[in-house]
């Protein structure tokens, strides 16, 4: 037995006991802690906040592991209209390169989401598909797949603290560096026939504005 093939149980590291179905690869793959930036937040029924992977996440691990060859199907479902509330189960089927298959099956559930003033259903296509997504994460953690987010050691935290909030992304898009601002232009200077013509200009206009004999200005009406 090649004793570097383990895997956690627990706190423990123990080797695995039939190493003939896969392979070292795959277990260090399955049993790696999942990084922490797939790992996400959010507030769960009684105040607790749980952690949680994406599903797409869960994809791209059964897929890099098993290369492709996987497969779920849905066995069961219950749609409970009146608590707006769906349960699903799902069976998933994973293939080594021996020709050996393992199946997992678990439950999962979603919340059926309607709007506020109508109380009509918002899309229960999503909901449903909220619901398989949910029972294929839990599938999928029972070959180690984000075990230690769903082992239930480490997805509670207090009500009390505060979610994380997301680190900001530097933009990647270009933006062009602002316009220099237009040259300064000199004001042009009046010549000599451009200043007796502003002149004579003024006196025609004081020549028409009536006024009192001591020169004050008239208001008209």
């Amino acid at each position: 037995m090649d004793e570097s093939i383990t895997v956690m149980v627990g706190e423990d590291i123990l080797p695995i006991a039939t190493q003939d179905i896969v392979t070292k690869r795959q277990i260090d793959l399955l049993a790696r802690k999942t990084p922490d930036k797939y790992i996400k937040e959010r507030r769960g029924r009684g105040g607790q906040i749980f952690k949680y992977v994406e599903g797409h996440y869960i994809i791209s691990v059964l897929n890099a592991v098993f290369g492709f060859n996987w497969d779920v199907e849905i066995v069961d479902k219950l749609i409970d209209i009146q608590n707006d509330n769906i349960a699903m189960a799902v069976r998933l089927t994973v293939r080594f390169a021996s020709g050996q298959s393992v199946s997992k099956t678990a439950w999962g559930g979603s919340d059926i989401k309607r709007l506020k003033e109508s109380r009509a259903m918002v899309d229960l296509a999503d909901d449903l598909k909220s619901a398989e997504t949910d029972a294929l994460k839990k599938a999928a953690s029972m070959l180690g797949v984000a075990w230690d987010v769903y082992s239930g050691q480490a997805d509670i935290r207090d009500a009390d603290e505060p979610l994380p909030r997301p680190h900001a992304r530097p933009s990647t898009q270009y933006s062009p560096p602002p316009p220099p601002p237009p040259p300064h232009q000199p004001l042009m200077e009046l010549t000599n026939d451009d200043k007796e013509k502003e002149s004579a200009a003024r006196t025609c206009a004081d020549s028409r504005v009536p006024r009192h004999p001591g020169g004050s200005l008239l208001r008209t009406s």
